[in-house]
This record gives C-alpha cells, sequence and structure tokens, in this order.
C-alpha cells in the first residue's frame, strides 16, 4: 500500500517541477514583451542623456539648477519630430535653415501640409540630432 502512495508523490512532484518550469517561461516571455514595449523610450532617454552630455555615473549639483536650461532641455524632448523621408510624400524644397534643406511635405496617408527637414539629411552632417525610434528617423530640432 505504501508504493502506491510513493509513486503519487512522485508523480506529483514531477507535476510541480513541470509546472515550474512553464512558469518560468512565461516569466521570461513577460520581460521580453515589457523590454520590447519599453525600447523606444528607453532608446529616446538614452538619446536625450547623450546629447545632454550626461554619459552615466552619477553627478552630484552644487549649486542650484538653471531654469533656463532645464526649458531648453524639455524644449529639445517635445520638439523631435518623426523626419524620416521614408514616411513622406509629396515632398517639395522650401529653402534652407540654419543650413539644412526645408521641405513642404505630407505624411503618408496625411493630407496636412507641413515643412521641416530631412533626416537623413541632417543625420549627415549632424548625426547626434537623429535618433531612430522603431525603424523611424526622428530630428531633435532643438539640437540643430
Amino acid at each position: 500500500m505504501g508504493a502506491p502512495l510513493g509513486m503519487a508523490e512522485a508523480v506529483g512532484e514531477v507535476g510541480a517541477a513541470r509546472q515550474d518550469m512553464t512558469q518560468q517561461g512565461i516569466n521570461r516571455a513577460m520581460m521580453r514583451d515589457q523590454y520590447t514595449k519599453n525600447a523606444p523610450q528607453q532608446a529616446l532617454s538614452n538619446y536625450m542623456n547623450m546629447i545632454g552630455g550626461n554619459y552615466g555615473g552619477t553627478t552630484t549639483q552644487t549649486s542650484p539648477s538653471d531654469p533656463m536650461g532645464t526649458l531648453l532641455g524639455l524644449g529639445q524632448l517635445f520638439s523631435m519630430f518623426p523626419s524620416d523621408m521614408r514616411i513622406k510624400e509629396n515632398i517639395v524644397p522650401d529653402g534652407t535653415w540654419k543650413g539644412h534643406n526645408v521641405y513642404h511635405f505630407n505624411f503618408i496617408g496625411d493630407d496636412v501640409r507641413r515643412r521641416g527637414v530631412m533626416a537623413q539629411e541632417v543625420e549627415q552632417t549632424r548625426p547626434d540630432a537623429v535618433v531612430e525610434i522603431d525603424g523611424i528617423k526622428h530630428v531633435a530640432y532643438g539640437a540643430l
């Protein structure tokens, strides 16, 4: 009578081990999914740190913060626009700005006419002002 109970316990242990392995696989898949979802924001954060001169490590501030510097940093963050020529159509040259060609265009599938630079052109002379998020190039106009 002891043998069948011992076998039942052994089968239960195998089932628990298998369930644990399955849960570990689910946990890894969830972490991969979370990483994929957060990658664009992390890339933007890394880029903003790079153009702000914060290359890692720690810093200590000994004087009061500069409100204008803070506003400029926020301005650079919010002035980053998709500028990839692959997502634009009806592109017409419209002069230059700070040494960069400027164009009138609309985004594919959007009738609103806009004006701006092409990330691929800016990248040739100012790669520090271009970041790629989810395969689309963006220009940080505040860095130009």
